[in-house]
């Protein structure tokens, strides 16, 4: 009975260590930051690889529509 109710002492300690930890972290985001002061307009571009994937999102978790070569010419918005 002694160890189960250290055991849960302990478990509680830290899962209130981390959500502490969870509610005082600063945000992901460097688009809110004060300190983000890069915004280009449109412009031309060039791919420097061979076989870049090029997906329907922002990470692998989404489709890819395609890959881009070597040189191959875009237009970032």
């Amino acid at each position: 009975m002694k160890h189960a109710r250290r055991l849960a002492t302990v478990a509680l300690s830290v899962s209130l260590l981390a959500g502490t930890a969870a509610v005082l972290a600063p945000t992901a985001s460097a688009a809110s930051a004060s300190t983000c002061t890069y915004n280009v307009a449109d412009h031309d571009a060039r791919v420097d690889g061979n076989g870049v994937n090029y997906r329907t999102g922002p990470s692998t978790g989404y489709a890819s529509k395609g890959f881009l070569y070597d040189n191959d010419r875009l237009r970032v918005y």
